[in-house]
C-alpha cells in the first residue's frame, strides 16, 4: 500500500514490526503486520484491529502514537510512531539500573497508564520491560495494547474467556493469574511494581521451571 518496508525491528505474539517509510508523507514509521497464518482467523483479526482503535484514541507523550491502520494486499497493518532506541527489556538484560533512572522511567509509564484509565477506563494487562520503549532522546513510551481491556466496555478480545490467564508470567498480577474477569487498573500497578523490582535488582521477583510455577509464586 502506502508503505515501503525497510527492515525488521522485532517479532511478537501478535505480529512482526518493521521499519517502513510512509510514501505519501515521506516519514518513517513502525509498521506492525498481522501474521499471515492469522489472517483467516476472525478472532485474531478483530483483536488486531481493536488494538489499533484503542491506541488511536489515546494521546499522551508517554504512549506510542498510532497513525493509521488498514489492509493492503490482504495484510492487516498498524502504522505507529517509530521510536529510535531500545526497549527497557534490552536495558535490564545488561543489569540493574540506577534508582533515580528507574523511578523516572516508572513514573512516565504510570502517567501513560493514568491517561488510559482516565480517558477510557483502559487497563493494559501486559506491563513488562519489553513493552516499554526508551528513545535516544530520553523519552519513555508505553506500547503494545494487544491484551488491553476497557473496564465496563466491550469484551477485551474474542480470545478471552473466564479462567484464562492473560499476561506475561514474570509480571502478571495475582488476579490475572487466577483468570479473574473483574479486574481494574491495580493489575497494571502490580505488573509495574514487578518491572521496577527487576530494574532495581536485575532479576524478576519470582522464577520457576514453567509458567504455572511462577503463577503460584505470585498467588
Amino acid at each position: 500500500g502506502d508503505f515501503e518496508v525497510m527492515s525488521k525491528l522485532g517479532q511478537g505474539g501478535m505480529g512482526a514490526v518493521y521499519r517502513a517509510r510512509q510514501v505519501s508523507l515521506n516519514r518513517q514509521v513502525a509498521l506492525k503486520l498481522l501474521p499471515a497464518n492469522f489472517e483467516a482467523d476472525p478472532d485474531y483479526v478483530s483483536r488486531f484491529q481493536r488494538e489499533a482503535r484503542l491506541a488511536a484514541n489515546l494521546n499522551h507523550p508517554n504512549l506510542v502514537r498510532v497513525f493509521t491502520s488498514g489492509v493492503a494486499n490482504g495484510s492487516h497493518y498498524i502504522a505507529m510512531e517509530l521510536i529510535e532506541g531500545e526497549t527497557l527489556g534490552q536495558w535490564v538484560k545488561r543489569g540493574a539500573l540506577p534508582p533515580l533512572d528507574s523511578l523516572r522511567i516508572i513514573l512516565d509509564v504510570a502517567r501513560a497508564l493514568e491517561c488510559g484509565w482516565r480517558t477510557a477506563h483502559l487497563i493494559h494487562r501486559d506491563i513488562k520491560p519489553g513493552n516499554i520503549f526508551l528513545s535516544v532522546h530520553g523519552e519513555v513510551k508505553l506500547g503494545d495494547l494487544g491484551l488491553a481491556k476497557i473496564v465496563g466496555g466491550e469484551s477485551s478480545t474474542g480470545l478471552t474467556h473466564t479462567g484464562a490467564a492473560m499476561g506475561t508470567p514474570h509480571y502478571i498480577s495475582p488476579e490475572q493469574a487466577r483468570g479473574d474477569r473483574d479486574i481494574d487498573f491495580r493489575a497494571d500497578i502490580y505488573s509495574l511494581g514487578c518491572t521496577l523490582y527487576q530494574m532495581l535488582t536485575g532479576r524478576t521477583p519470582y522464577s520457576g521451571t514453567d509458567a504455572v510455577a511462577i503463577f503460584h509464586h505470585h498467588l
